[in-house]
């Protein structure tokens, strides 16, 4: 998948999901996700359901990019706008960008 395909189905995920009942812009909503890349995404939300609890990795969806190159591209893109999560990570198969 493109970059801009990839951006764009975040975009709507994050939209669409209210936090504590409320409806923030989407700006404050970025910062209560998390976004990273990965060669195994199945591997990948393991870990992340063991070390921060499967509730709050319920939201997991993952795309695969065209490249590492676009996969990291998205990844950055987001962290930009406030979502947490690092650079770095993966190795030369990383294609796939996650969020929760």
């Amino acid at each position: 998948m493109d970059r801009q395909s990839i951006i764009d189905k975040i975009r709507v995920k994050v939209m669409d999901v209210t936090i504590g009942g409320k409806n923030p812009p989407l700006a404050k909503k970025y910062t209560y996700w998390y976004i990273g890349v990965t060669d195994n995404p199945a591997e990948r939300r393991s870990y992340h359901e063991q070390r921060k609890g499967e509730k709050k990795v319920k939201l997991w969806e993952h795309w695969s990019a065209d490249n590492e190159a676009v996969a990291r591209n998205v990844e950055k893109h987001f962290l930009d706008l406030g979502m947490d999560g690092g650079t770095g990570g993966g190795d030369a198969d990383t294609k796939y960008v996650y969020v929760y």
